[in-house]
């Protein structure tokens, strides 16, 4: 049977910005990434700490009338370096819980959502370009009216849609719940907690959403970005680790109040002291504070470079 009529037809839809291009590979990407049964599995367990922090969020508000509720919880934050201004707060007992609050959801991401995030990003961000490399998808995608910053953008926006819903939406779901279980308005106390958990997973969501494109970037394997991202990591972590404990044992530091400064060589504890004083419970001249936010800028825009040189190698000549 015949085919008419043949050739270019007007397109009578909506147009879409032509900023607004990266939306279309997040979508994809998003739902491509959300059919793996390992994310889905992995979003959910990331979502289970919140009842934990909920739970400590109660905690504190039973503190405040009980005693031994009271006691209880400052014997177990008396172990962290942080928990001073917290601590004084619930001693205290006045009507402000901003420190105390602040603490917790600072803990909250820190350190589970922190791990979880490894987890995440190391499922979903090595074949995220690595897959383009080897396919030569990007002479597909330069074809089109597309810039490396919108497919950067668009890349990106996938890991960040993903870290946002393990960090800030549940974050600001436990503050939300902390205002219903507290028995007195602290509103005008704790109005700034909001967006102090939005930067605090900032601060979580672009050095590692750039580390991991970057490391995807280099290679045409994803295994080989994958193992590249833990290795940085986990390296990074037991060195910190490691050093510390021989700083504490030769220099008979208290650990419990204790700043190591091999802080610099591990990325994950850069960021915690970063957290830190967006949440408040750290000075900028603290310790490892500022240099931390020097060494993760740096950090930062060193991947990006690297990204966008590699991004921009096939259309070099």
């Amino acid at each position: 049977m015949p085919i008419h009529d043949l050739g270019y037809r007007r397109w009578d839809e909506e147009r879409t910005s032509a900023n607004l291009r990266w939306q279309v590979m997040a979508e994809v990407g998003i739902r491509q990434a959300w059919a793996i049964t390992a994310v889905r599995r992995a979003v959910f367990l990331a979502l289970t700490p919140a009842l934990f922090a909920l739970s400590a969020l109660f905690w504190i508000e039973q503190g405040f009338s009980n005693t031994m509720a009271r006691d209880g919880f400052l014997r177990m934050i008396a172990e962290w370096p942080q928990s001073g201004d917290a601590m004084k707060e619930m001693v205290e007992g006045g009507t402000s819980r901003h420190s105390l609050w602040a603490f917790v959801l600072m803990i909250f991401l820190r350190y589970p959502q922190g791990i979880c995030m490894l987890v995440l990003i190391g499922i979903i961000g090595p074949p995220l370009i690595s897959r383009d490399v080897r396919s030569r998808a990007f002479l597909l995608y330069f074809s089109r009216p597309i810039s490396r910053v919108q497919y950067v953008i668009g890349k990106g926006a996938i890991l960040a849609t993903y870290l946002l819903l393990i960090t800030a939406i549940p974050a600001t779901m436990i503050y939300a719940f902390g205002l219903l279980l507290s028995p007195k308005f602290v509103l005008l106390d704790t109005w700034d907690i909001p967006f102090r958990i939005f930067f605090s997973s900032l601060v979580l969501i672009i050095p590692s959403t750039s580390l991991m494109l970057c490391l995807s970037s280099l290679t045409t394997e994803s295994r080989n970005a994958g193992f590249a991202w833990y290795v940085i990591w986990v390296l990074g972590g037991i060195a910190y680790r490691s050093l510390s404990a021989l700083d504490v044992t030769v220099n008979s530091y208290d650990f419990t109040t204790h700043y190591s400064s091999w802080t610099l060589i591990s990325p994950y504890h850069m960021m915690g002291r970063v957290q830190s004083y967006v949440f408040g419970l750290a000075p900028l001249d603290g310790q490892q504070v500022l240099p931390s936010m020097i060494v993760l800028t740096l950090f930062t825009a060193f991947c990006l470079t690297v990204l966008f040189r590699r991004v921009s190698a096939p259309m070099r000549i």
